[in-house]
């Protein structure tokens, strides 16, 4: 009734080959890297040529840029509106010129103002608005 079972013979499927891979060959390029193109082109560099600064400077001043907020730019617009001043350098050393002749600024603050006016080399703060023209 029960058949006896084969364990002898475990693998029945017929393995197959696997298809067969075909040597790959070096490829070579169709141009090779050549440095002296390169240096050739760091050797024969254009003249730099100087960036302009944001803006026109006047009358042949020389400028930095400081960050201020919006407010603090619209309140010396309208001092320089109501004071009728030039420019906003004109407003900003007015206003100086003006606390400094006030007295508000004791005299040993003045001092060290002016010592540090001549380390960065300003000539005068409190100069007559002619010099600026």
């Amino acid at each position: 009734m029960f058949t006896q079972f084969n364990k002898e013979n475990k693998n029945r499927r017929e393995q197959k080959t696997a298809p067969s891979v075909e040597e790959t060959k070096p490829s070579t390029p169709e141009k090779r890297y050549d440095a002296s193109i390169h240096q050739k082109k760091t050797t024969e560099k254009k003249p730099e040529v100087k960036k302009r600064g944001k803006g026109r400077p006047r009358k042949n001043k020389s400028t930095k840029m400081i960050r201020i907020s919006d407010q603090a730019v619209d309140i010396i617009n309208a001092y320089k509106q109501v004071a009728n001043c030039e420019s906003q350098d004109d407003a900003i050393i007015d206003i100086f010129r003006k606390y400094i002749e006030s007295g508000a600024m004791s005299d040993s603050d003045e001092k060290v103002f002016r010592l540090l006016l001549e380390l960065k080399k300003v000539d005068s703060l409190i100069y007559d608005k002619e010099e600026l023209n």
